[in-house]
């Protein structure tokens, strides 16, 4: 990690606006709420001794670009209002709200039908551990931005009363989720060059393979639906699981572009406190508050990866285990009795075969892989570790106890941790519990919609 100086700390400028397709995928997420956007300029040491006429070295340090140059900004800067009004708002609510309310009547559908039936133990299985990290995106969008109105709320009366509350007051999960932490981060990524900002911010490459994975599938979906029989039976009960099906996949997507983008912009703030340690060597109460305050976003951040996490990989493991039991009985069967009476023609059948295959292979994937791919890893304490050793590899003899010291807080503030014991303990679960679901029904067409 190469650290960044700063050009010049007096030269400001204002941050661009933010890509169109980047406020859309916010506004989708129930990001912007209502409140206006606020800028960070103030440090937890000044706000603390009440200093908001000056600004220290850390208080500039935090409205750094990707270049080490001042940007200030405000909501008319870097949003839209055509993407961020009234309106657009409320629609938002009311198709997560929406969503959330029909993947839960989808899910106590099938639950119905497939409870207490010993044969189907495989697709009930199958079913959730898809459906429930798909039902966590909307679920904690709905729930964070409640709790962001609220807490913006309650911040704003106490200022009324004169008791000042800032936005480092709360430290939940949910204000990972909220319109300034994003602005913040994505401030840390921009530059002076537009160009250079989008494609940056944009990370292209990861938000097409997020949009074009959560199409294929709903292809797939539909596409199977129709060359299969089922649709003849339920055709409203399918119709509206493909309809939420695709949103809720597209809403999959768009949320890990969003973990993507906030991850990303934790390696531009590290160069940028390595850049700020680098000039001000020699002062250690200055780097520690700045460091200090690069691990607030950090740890709410981790907050909530640390315990999302654990819920995909806990599904997606044991929802691959259950389609590779799926596989192993269903090619099983058709090689030793190719003739079952159950089937209606043996070629129609390997058809169906083949494409639930892909469908549900490729949803099990993009449950596991687009997390991963977000994170670059099982969590985001890899980052810090990095960080960690940049400091090490960063220490001059020259100031070999101000180096020492500081090692020293990067170490004390964040102790290693690793959440890995629980993840295998899931793991094991999920290798066991689909290595003994002993005899099950494989025919996927059974159902009022299709898992």
């Amino acid at each position: 990690m190469a650290g960044q100086l700063p050009d010049e700390l007096d030269y400001v400028t204002r941050l661009r606006q933010w890509p169109y397709t980047v406020q859309g995928v916010l506004q989708f997420l129930g990001i912007f709420h209502g409140g206006a956007i606020q800028q960070k300029t103030k440090c937890y040491m000044c706000r603390e001794k009440r200093n908001l006429d000056t600004s220290c070295d850390v208080c500039e340090s935090l409205q750094w670009n990707s270049e080490g140059k001042i940007v200030v900004y405000d909501q008319a800067d870097i949003v839209s209002g055509v993407i961020n009004n009234s309106i657009t708002r409320l629609i938002t609510i009311l198709v997560l709200v929406g969503l959330l309310c029909g993947m839960c009547y989808d899910m106590i559908i099938l639950v119905h039908w497939l409870w207490g039936k010993q044969d189907d133990v495989l697709h009930l299985v199958s079913f959730l551990t898809f459906w429930i990290p798909l039902l966590s995106v909307p679920g904690c969008c709905l729930i964070a931005h409640v709790c962001n109105v609220i807490q913006d709320y309650s911040m704003s009366r106490s200022r009324k009363q004169k008791q000042p509350l800032d936005d480092d007051a709360f430290d939940h999960w949910y204000r990972v989720f909220h319109a300034n932490f994003v602005a913040r981060r994505i401030q840390y990524m921009s530059s002076t060059s537009s160009k250079s900002t989008k494609r940056v911010i944009m990370s292209s490459t990861f938000l097409a393979l997020c949009f074009s994975w959560a199409i294929a599938n709903l292809g797939f979906e539909c596409l199977n639906y129709f060359i299969s029989k089922y649709h003849k039976y339920h055709d409203f009960l399918n119709y509206f699981h493909l309809g939420i099906t695709g949103l809720s996949l597209l809403m999959f997507g768009c949320f890990c572009y969003v973990i993507h983008l906030l991850r990303d912009s934790l390696d531009c703030e590290y160069n940028q406190v390595l850049g700020f340690v680098l000039n001000n060597q020699n002062q250690v109460d200055k780097c520690r508050h700045r460091i200090v305050e690069l691990y607030r976003d950090y740890r709410i951040l981790r907050k909530f990866i640390r315990s999302w996490m654990i819920l995909i990989l806990a599904c997606a493991t044991l929802g691959l285990t259950v389609h590779v039991s799926w596989n192993y009985a269903v090619y099983t069967r058709l090689r030793n009795d190719p003739e079952n009476e159950s089937f209606e023609s043996e070629h129609y059948h390997k058809v169906i075969t083949a494409w639930t295959n892909i469908l549900i292979g490729s949803e099990k994937f993009m449950i596991l892989f687009l997390p991963l791919l977000a994170l670059g890893g099982f969590n985001i304490e890899n980052s810090w570790r990095q960080f960690s050793h940049a400091i090490v590899l960063f220490r001059v003899e020259k100031y070999n106890s101000f180096w020492k010291k500081l090692s020293k807080i990067v170490y004390e503030i964040h102790p290693p941790f690793s959440s890995a014991t629980v993840t295998i303990a899931w793991c094991v679960f999920g290798w066991f519990f689909g290595l003994h679901l002993g005899e099950q029904n494989t025919n996927y067409e059974s159902g009022p919609v299709g898992v």
